[in-house]
């Protein structure tokens, strides 16, 4: 699972490399790609704007926009998650909230 991997790169401080892993998540059109990343997504777009956030404000801004597209009907009990990433979208963008 290239979501895991991603993981295992934070947890060992290889940053760059968890963000390839992350990036070939949510990119990797293939079938295999698909259905073992899928459920993970949401939490991919979001840690990739959190980690461009001080790397690449674009690609930040890129990843938080796919975040809220993809849970924008998401539970009532996860729409804190999604307001945070709107505010985070806002201060990024520099629009007021």
């Amino acid at each position: 699972m290239l979501f895991r991997s991603g993981l295992a790169y934070e947890r060992l401080g290889l940053v760059d490399s968890a963000i390839a892993m992350y990036q070939v998540a949510v990119e990797d059109p293939s079938l295999a790609a698909v259905v073992q990343d899928i459920p993970w997504r949401g939490f991919t777009y979001k840690r990739l704007g959190e980690l461009f956030e001080d790397r690449d404000r674009e690609q930040a801004l890129d990843y938080y926009t796919r975040f809220v597209d993809l849970w924008r009907n998401a539970d009532p009990e996860l729409q804190p998650v999604v307001d945070e990433v709107k505010l985070r979208i806002s201060e990024l963008s520099g629009e007021p909230n």
